[in-house]
């Protein structure tokens, strides 16, 4: 008895040294959890752990030079809000006074900085029980932003080859890959407003550009398969993902990629809220 007793134990020792984790429960991607936070219902999607390529191919139009393709694993499962954060959650969790109508509500939060965001995920972080257990809120890294956005597709666009502002919130009068010109709202829409991607998720292309937890830099291309990336240990800037709602739609591109100073706060960028395991680095 005492031998099994210490074979059982050598195993579970075994399991968590190997996987880093304890097994982790099979979820389908794209399954949706609803956290109740300051009083605001956020819905989330699980991204299931997996392989991708990141960046674009050579031949994929208007691709900038540091959007090289490279393979990315995730080596853990995690959760993305569905939609950018909203101007109704923002307020709750920040204990604001300001009143918003139902419209507003339902309109992401913008003109917020990288340094504000960090702060808005830390006051989520120390608000007893808002996490499940295991997890914790946080800024989704560069690779996890343009991992759900594809949701395993290798198009330009979760949707397809082309966009004119019909599929999302973009300058649809400057179309891409397509001939006919599309819509140019030049303003914000509400959260949901256009059809998610495979896994669920809203205004992954357009709307606003999102805030990462990266630094910006060149992609690491020294490894033959990159585990589970973080970016650039220091830079000067953080990489913004997704375009907005007057961007040209290249710009929207999965691939695409920008940057902004972390205290700059301007009308067309948001953020994205993610839930990651607590031994997930970052």
């Amino acid at each position: 008895m005492k031998q099994l007793l210490v074979l059982l134990v050598l195993a579970q020792s075994f399991a968590l040294t190997a996987f880093g984790r304890a097994s982790e429960p099979e979820r389908a991607a794209g399954e949706r959890l609803v956290l109740r936070l300051s009083g605001v219902d956020v819905a989330f999607r699980w991204i299931p752990p997996g392989r991708f390529t990141m960046g674009s191919p050579l031949e994929e139009d208007r691709r900038w030079g540091n959007e090289e393709e490279h393979i990315v694993e995730f080596t853990h499962g995690f959760w993305l809000a569905e939609t950018e954060t909203t101007r109704e959650l923002w307020n709750a969790v920040n204990q604001s006074e300001q009143e918003l109508t139902a419209d507003e509500a339902r309109l992401p939060v913008a003109s917020v900085s990288w340094f504000q965001c960090r702060d808005f995920v830390n006051r989520l972080n120390s608000t007893r029980d808002a996490a499940p257990a295991g997890y914790r809120f946080a800024l989704p890294s560069e690779a996890q932003w343009e991992y759900s956005c594809r949701a395993g597709t290798t198009t330009p666009f979760h949707f397809g080859a082309s966009s004119n502002g019909q599929e999302s919130n973009v300058q649809g009068t400057a179309p891409y890959g397509a001939q006919e010109k599309g819509p140019y709202l030049a303003h914000v829409a509400q959260v949901g407003s256009y059809a998610p991607n495979a896994w669920g998720l809203y205004d992954m292309h357009g709307n606003l550009w999102e805030w990462t937890n990266d630094w910006f830099g060149g992609y690491d291309l020294s490894c033959e398969v990159a585990l589970d990336p973080t970016g650039p240990e220091q830079g000067k800037d953080r990489v913004i993902r997704g375009g907005a709602f007057g961007s040209y739609p290249h710009r929207s591109r999965s691939a695409a990629r920008s940057y902004a100073d972390q205290g700059e706060c301007v009308g067309y960028i948001g953020v994205r809220l993610a839930l990651l395991p607590e031994n997930m680095e970052q």
